[in-house]
């Protein structure tokens, strides 16, 4: 006799591969619109925001860059806030953006690599460090470095970019 766990996973399975056949069938622009709809009907609606309302709290000059605290409203009653590294270009000139993302948040980003984003900012890369849901200053709760035992507690203050700027 099969076990509940044993037809779960080979229904789950004919199911996952019944899907993988239907869209190996589909053009790439269909295969997009395929996902869009099967996720929407499962967790509701899933378009972005076409208008985020962005703040910028606060800039500070380095040597290299500028970095900005920024919070941007996405939905009513969510913010995301990050950091914003821009480094020293013509004003005209399109900067490419690397965008960090760690459990800890931004702070724990910033922190265990300051000398990546330093690296990145010499060669013109813009960083943007933001703490998406159920990270950094958006968790419901302190999380623990994954890799540590520290303890995160995310500050949007200007605390968190003193060790790049060789303040602190």
């Amino acid at each position: 006799m099969r076990t509940a766990h044993e037809l779960a996973r080979e229904i789950g399975q004919a199911k996952v591969e019944s899907a993988r056949t239907a869209l190996a069938r589909m053009t790439p622009q269909h295969r997009q619109e395929w996902m869009r709809a099967e996720l929407a009907k499962r967790l509701g609606d899933i378009e972005p925001n076409p208008n985020p309302q962005a703040t910028v709290h606060w800039s500070k000059k380095l040597p290299d860059a500028t970095v900005e605290g920024i919070t941007v409203a996405v939905e009513s009653n969510i913010t995301v806030p990050l950091l914003l590294f821009r480094p020293v270009t013509k004003a005209s000139a399109r900067t490419p953006v690397a965008v960090g993302l760690a459990e800890g948040g931004k702070a724990l980003f910033l922190a265990t690599r300051s000398q990546q984003i330093e690296s990145l900012l010499r060669q013109g890369v813009a960083v943007c460090l933001p703490d998406v849901r159920g990270t950094g200053e958006t968790s419901p709760d302190s999380r623990r470095d994954p890799i540590t035992t520290k303890t995160c507690k995310p500050s949007m203050s200007r605390c968190s970019v003193k060790r790049l700027s060789g303040e602190g």
